[in-house]
């Protein structure tokens, strides 16, 4: 699942800060009692919560069972906990660093599967997320588009955009490396990466990552092109779009 800006917030129990925080509330439940192992997976610094029966962000520290930040390693965190048969438990996911964006995993192990339902806890629950992950190689195409290179040296990938429904998506990157973006319309030519262009962007996602919040008209033909802040940088990323429709990805 992702945080992004149409998640909703709220000031977590264990902080002194009066910042509000992203976070998203996870109803699990098991069918056999025991103990269980929750861990997050993201290339953010996530925070977890765990409550029993019921969550109020309004006020976060009732029903609170247990807290834990970076048990997970990997600024991720990690519950080790007895969750009983047939009861609700919530499980919320937010980060360390207030007003932090981005994709995250959520793994369960025990002695039976872990239920988990997206709580309809936010004002834009009407918001539909659409995910893709993938990897800039060796093998990917080079382009130059910051006007200062002898040569095409980042590595990039385009991805067609199919919108079904206009309105405003925001669309952001996850990655342990900086990443950049550009929207085009219609078409791209990275011989001509300034024909068509309509948006870029670096660092507006927090975290080295881009962020774009467009107007995308349902029907219409973008191309999202995924890059690099440096040249010749390889890794893999996540993209996450939020928006009033489903976005399909197609490879160029």
């Amino acid at each position: 699942s992702a945080l992004t800006t149409y998640s909703p917030t709220f000031v977590p129990p264990s902080r002194s800060s009066r910042t509000s925080f992203y976070y998203q509330a996870i109803e699990i439940s098991v069918s056999i009692s025991g103990f269980y192992t929750i861990s997050s997976v993201s290339t953010i610094d996530t925070y977890g919560y765990l409550y029993n029966n019921s969550f109020n962000s309004s006020v976060p520290s009732r029903n609170l069972l247990s807290s834990d930040d970076d048990s997970g390693g990997n600024s991720q965190f990690m519950f080790i906990i007895y969750l009983q048969a047939m009861a609700k438990d919530v499980l919320v996911a937010t980060t360390y660093t207030a007003q932090i964006k981005g994709i995250f995993s959520i793994i369960g192990l025990g002695p039976s599967l872990i239920s988990y339902t997206r709580l309809n806890t936010s004002a834009n629950a009407s918001k539909i997320d659409s995910f893709y992950s993938s990897n800039l190689t060796t093998t990917s195409p080079l382009f130059c588009d910051k006007g200062t290179c002898p040569k095409s040296t980042y590595f990039y990938q385009s991805i067609q955009l199919n919108v079904s429904t206009t309105g405003s998506y925001t669309i952001l990157s996850s990655s342990s490396i900086n990443t950049y973006g550009y929207i085009y319309n219609s078409t791209f030519n990275s011989s001509s990466p300034t024909f068509n262009k309509f948006a870029s962007d670096d660092d507006s996602g927090g975290s080295s990552q881009f962020m774009f919040t467009v107007t995308l008209q349902g029907m219409w033909k973008y191309i999202l092109v995924v890059t690099t802040s440096g040249i010749n940088v390889t890794g893999s990323f996540s993209l996450v779009t939020s928006g009033p429709g489903p976005v399909s990805y197609i490879i160029q």
